[in-house]
């Protein structure tokens, strides 16, 4: 667990994340100081991680819709995936749709500049919400990703069978040390 502690301060020191395109952004003074400001990652739709742990949830539109649902007094912040910005794969939505349930849409912003910005992630599967645990953000999921059910996201997905099987109750470092450490 110090093994795992230590790699997740070095991960955050660095500003290591999965897609680490785009630049520097915006500063968070642009965004409303009276409301939480919650990142919600896009993703490729056709992806496994979503079509297995989606939990009912098939589309960007449809993960804004729920995260609307929940937190109607948020800033919500739609980031489109990198891969599917570039049309390698399915998941695009126009800002003008994304626009009816998101208040901002941002591109070109690395992501650990976008998490140090930002007070939640709430996703469907991204890596980007264990990027946030990581980082200590509060993470709610809305699908089946390998960082939820063990206590420490708020899950909210709509069908539960998925996340039911995982009873243990993990700290964050025990996370860590099984995924980056332990398992690979």
């Amino acid at each position: 667990c110090q093994r795992a502690r230590s790699l997740r301060e070095f991960i955050a020191s660095k500003g290591l994340t999965k897609y680490n395109v785009g630049g520097a952004g915006p500063s968070r003074d642009r965004w409303p100081a009276d409301r939480r400001i919650i990142l919600v990652p896009g993703q490729v739709e056709d992806d496994a991680s979503v079509r297995r742990g989606g939990c009912g949830i098939k589309s960007n539109f449809e993960l804004l819709q729920e995260v609307r649902r929940h937190e109607p007094d948020a800033f919500i912040i739609y980031k489109p995936h990198p891969d599917v910005e570039v049309r390698n794969r399915k998941g695009k939505i126009s800002d003008e749709v994304a626009l009816m349930e998101a208040d901002e849409v941002v591109r070109d912003v690395r992501m650990d500049v976008m998490l140090g910005m930002v007070d939640e992630v709430h996703t469907l599967t991204s890596l980007t919400g264990f990027e946030g645990l990581l980082r200590g953000l509060r993470v709610c999921t809305y699908g089946g990703p390998f960082y939820a059910g063990w206590g420490l996201t708020d899950d909210r997905a709509r069908e539960r069978a998925f996340l039911d099987r995982r009873g243990a109750r993990l700290t964050l470092d025990e996370l860590t040390a099984g995924v980056l450490l332990l398992y690979p």
